[in-house]
């Protein structure tokens, strides 16, 4: 009897750049760069030195480059040390490592992201947040006051 084989990971190679959306099946480890939506149903890897502009839809996300779009995983996010995320991440579990970089909001239910996807006219309409706020979101950082899980989302 063969032993089961471990899924076979496509990858996109440091010389390719593609612009438009990619989807696929299974995992793939992107090492170059795209532009464009990714919506991929097995595992994406974007690997040390890989950048992506635009959003991405995965059952499970790895970052260890630049991702500069918001990420939507239906599994788990990783956020390796050398991760680079502008944007908002929305999944069932989070993984982040010392080091990663992360300018956004994250959510584990998605329904937050869900409100600030509302159409530009809403936006407008809705009064701007507090300069801290403002601060506080760019920074993505909180200061522990007591509990030593506060800082860590």
């Amino acid at each position: 009897m063969e032993a089961p084989q471990a899924p076979e990971e496509s990858v996109l190679g440091p010389n390719v750049a593609i612009t438009g959306d990619v989807a696929f099946e299974g995992s793939m480890r992107i090492e170059g760069k795209i532009v464009g939506k990714i919506m991929a149903q097995g595992r994406l890897t974007v690997a040390r030195g890989a950048q992506i502009l635009g959003e991405v839809t995965a059952a499970e996300a790895v970052i260890e480059g630049m991702v500069q779009g918001n990420i939507n995983a239906t599994d788990r996010v990783e956020l390796r040390s050398t991760a680079q995320v502008v944007g908002d991440l929305r999944s069932q579990r989070f993984v982040v490592h010392d080091g990663a970089k992360l300018s956004g909001q994250h959510d584990i239910d998605g329904d937050s992201i869900q409100q600030m996807a509302t159409p530009a006219k809403h936006a407008a309409a809705a009064p701007a947040p507090a300069p801290a706020a403002t601060k506080h979101a760019q920074a993505h950082k909180a200061e522990p006051k007591g509990d030593p899980l506060a800082s860590a989302f």
